[in-house]
């Protein structure tokens, strides 16, 4: 056989050098399209809780990838609560051997760590792509080893043993950018990112090329990537979102904290809507509208609406009989986002005609002192009550008037601070309201017989709120004050206090169902409950307890919105008697000359309920429509209401959060 000449043998190898080099790219890119399939199809498996298929695929990205860092991700997060470091982050991605390193200690004989390593002549250790120690038996060749015994440790996931190999190494050794970089990421992988990036920070600048920089950025991350984490799972939110966005500096594309940033901002926002929302402990009241004026207020984001509506209590006519009518209207001033609004709401009430026999007419006004004198008419009341409001996600306040026209108008106002730290929520709230159960309680009223005016009540207190919450149940209880008073009535306090657990069945973004027990009392210092002078109309049982089953269920389906709050349970009161005029000695005194001048004290126990529904429509970003309907009661009464409204956005945000869904009123209490 002839022999290729020389020359022809180096063309033809040069040739052939080419070619591969030609074609390497072909095979990288196809390499890569491979590796994009891959994931995409782990995604897709892993977004339909097929672990084992997404995590296969991702072994395999790896087989052609090494360093993927999205695969390496999700595989930590596969491999259960190892892959945890302290604070709840996902192990660091990356923290792997640098390849070149991997070669070179592939090709170093591993021996075990001495006891005491050779530190008498700290002679350089071995660098990658460097040439050999000429005598293996030197201490340069034993921090070789020990560099080689370590890398091959790491990779092997033995993190003690790759951590007693580097620092023997940087024993004898202190400027060895590998055994610092190699502790480095013993370092991550036992989640102590802030050593990990110092250590990562000197082998980088010792370092001849760029080995290191990929994990030093990898530190640097983790290391304000972990305390957001614990942030997270400790409940405070705002700090995982500052940690987590001072992370994303550093890797922009790090899908991870992309993510954990946006559950820190969605937690931030649900705590807002919590904080504008009335809180689980106003599950416990007995009645609609028993913990206060803050259920009627209107949803935080300030918009136009018009909200008639209508109220009936039940009662003898004259006496504890009512009819309202209402329509409020409601003006952002100052443009949506400046939280102060107008509310300006006509309100017409009647009672109805005394009945003429003298039992009845007994009860009402001068009583049996003008038992005999001229027919009572039918009793109504107009007027037009005026509230400027501001609100935000902490604070809210009000002032204004009960209804100009009203035989007493008054002040009403109201203030509330609210807020929520690590679980714990907190309300304080100050007020003056008026007392709306009845025509003389919310208006006053006259006794045509002498021409005597008396009425218009006003509860002025105040009341603090407390919440725990665990994650799916909390503990809550309340308690507050007020002094009672009215024109011609005689002047009354009241106490209130409750308590409960609560627990939520459903807590999703678009349902939320909460139930569990509450108990709650309250209790005045006078019955002065009845229609005579010097009493005010309204419910003041001397004590009232109440104990029963709350249900909070909201909901968002499309553009409808819905929430449903209801309590059933039993309850039991005691009134004491009281005089026909409690405030009046010489009033009194005459009418006990006529006989039996006082009302029979009552006790009673039996069923308790309230329940409320609210609802809204979006016909548009802009508009909506929404209904509200109520009803409770008490053994001594039955009331129910009902209404519709139309609201208008025009910065048309849409369907409202169910959990701000309230009825569109007057900032009255509607008990």
């Amino acid at each position: 056989m002839r022999r290729i000449p020389p020359l022809l043998t180096m063309m033809l190898l040069t040739l052939i050098v080419a070619s591969a080099r030609a074609a390497e790219p072909t095979g990288i890119e196809t390499r890569r399209a491979t590796v994009r399939v891959l994931a995409e199809q782990a995604r897709y498996w892993s977004a339909r809780n097929r672990v084992d298929i997404a995590t296969a695929n991702w072994k395999r990205v790896l087989q052609l990838d090494p360093s993927n860092a999205e695969a390496l991700l999700a595989l930590g997060r596969a491999s259960g609560p190892s892959a945890q470091p302290v604070g709840g982050a996902l192990a660091p991605a990356t923290g792997s051997t640098p390849k070149v390193l991997k070669k070179k200690a592939a090709g170093v004989t591993v021996r075990p760590v001495p006891a005491k390593p050779l530190a008498s002549n700290p002679a350089p250790a071995t660098q990658p792509g460097g040439g050999e120690p000429a005598d293996p038996a030197t201490p340069r060749d034993s921090i070789g080893a020990l560099l080689a015994q370590g890398f091959v440790a790491l990779d092997a996931k033995d993190t003690e043993g790759a951590m007693m190999a580097f620092e023997a190494a940087l024993e004898s050794e202190p400027s060895s950018s590998d055994a610092l970089g190699g502790l480095g990421i013993v370092r991550m992988r036992q989640s102590r990112f802030g050593e990990a990036r110092e250590l990562l920070a000197r082998a980088d600048g010792l370092a001849t090329d760029q080995r290191w920089q990929a994990a030093l950025r990898d530190a640097s991350f983790w290391e304000l990537a972990a305390p957001a984490g614990e942030g997270l799972a400790t409940g405070d939110p705002a700090a995982a979102a500052e940690g987590y966005a001072r992370a994303l500096l550093i890797d922009p594309g790090n899908a991870f904290a992309t993510a954990q940033l946006a559950e820190a901002e969605a937690q931030i926002e649900r705590a807002r809507v919590a904080a504008e929302t009335p809180t689980d402990s106003d599950l416990a009241g007995p009645v609609f509208g028993e913990s206060g004026p803050q259920k009627a207020a209107a949803p935080s984001e300030q918009a136009y609406a018009l909200a008639p509506g209508f109220r009936r209590r039940e009662g003898e006519n004259g006496l504890g009989r009512l009819r309202e009518w209402s329509s409020a209207l409601t003006v952002p001033l100052g443009g949506n986002a400046s939280g102060w609004s107008l509310t300006v709401s006509p309100v017409r009430l009647e009672a109805g005609r005394l009945a003429t026999d003298a039992g009845t007419r007994d009860r009402f006004g001068a009583g049996p002192l003008l038992r005999n004198a001229t027919p009572l008419s039918s009793q109504t009341e107009d007027g037009v009550g005026l509230s400027l409001a501001w609100r935000d996600a902490n604070w809210s306040a009000d002032v204004g008037t009960t209804p100009v026209g009203f035989r007493y108008a008054d002040v009403s106002a109201g203030l509330r601070v609210q807020g929520s730290s690590n679980g714990m929520s907190y309300a304080v709230q100050l007020s003056r309201r008026p007392v709306t159960e009845s025509l003389l309680s919310f208006a006053g009223t006259r006794d045509p017989r002498n021409g005597r005016e008396w009425g218009g009540v006003m509860a002025t207190g105040g009341r603090v709120e407390v919440s725990r919450d665990f994650g799916g149940w909390g503990l809550y209880a309340y308690g507050g004050g007020s002094l009672v008073d009215g024109h011609n009535v005689a002047g009354n306090s009241r106490l209130e206090a409750g308590t409960g657990a609560y627990r939520q069945l459903l807590d999703e973004a678009d349902a939320r169902i909460t139930t569990g027990l509450g108990i709650s009392s309250f209790g005045y210092d006078r019955n002065l409950g009845q229609y005579t002078f010097g009493h005010g109309g309204y419910f003041s049982p001397q004590a009232f307890l109440t104990v029963g089953v709350p249900i909070d269920w909201g909901q968002r389906v499309g553009a409808l919105a819905w929430r449903v709050q209801a309590f059933g349970g039993v309850q039991r009161f005691r009134a004491e008697a009281t005089p026909f005029f409690p405030d009046d000695p010489a009033m009194q005194a005459a009418a006990a000359g006529l006989g039996d001048a006082s009302y029979a004290s009552s006790r009673s126990t039996g069923p308790g309920y309230n329940l409320s529904l609210v609802a809204d429509y979006a016909l548009s970003p802009q508009l909506s429509v929404g209904g509200y309907f109520f009803t409770d009661n008490a053994t001594d009464f039955r009331q129910q209401g009902g209404g519709f409204y139309l609201r208008l956005d025009p910065e048309g945000r849409g369907v409202p959060d169910f959990r701000q869904l309230q009825i569109l009123r007057m900032p009255y209490p509607v008990r």
